[in-house]
């Protein structure tokens, strides 16, 4: 079985003349992409660590395509 999680995380502010591109997101780098998206997030305390951790209890495959 395939399991796909990603994350898309915005903080929206309607006031802000400024717009967001996509290389805002992830930090001020590009968007994560693929199996370092779990290298990234293997020990830290977020919905993403959370997912991931659940997710390799399970003999599934997993896809984590994007991480932004």
């Amino acid at each position: 079985m395939k399991i796909l999680i990603a994350m898309m995380s915005h903080e929206t502010n309607t006031f802000s003349p400024v717009p967001t591109p996509l290389t805002r997101f992830g930090a001020g780098r590009q968007p994560l992409e693929g199996d370092v998206i779990q290298q990234v997030y293997e020990n830290r305390s977020s919905t993403m660590a959370g997912m991931l951790a659940e997710a390799s209890k399970h003999d599934v495959e997993l896809v984590t395509p994007i991480a932004a």
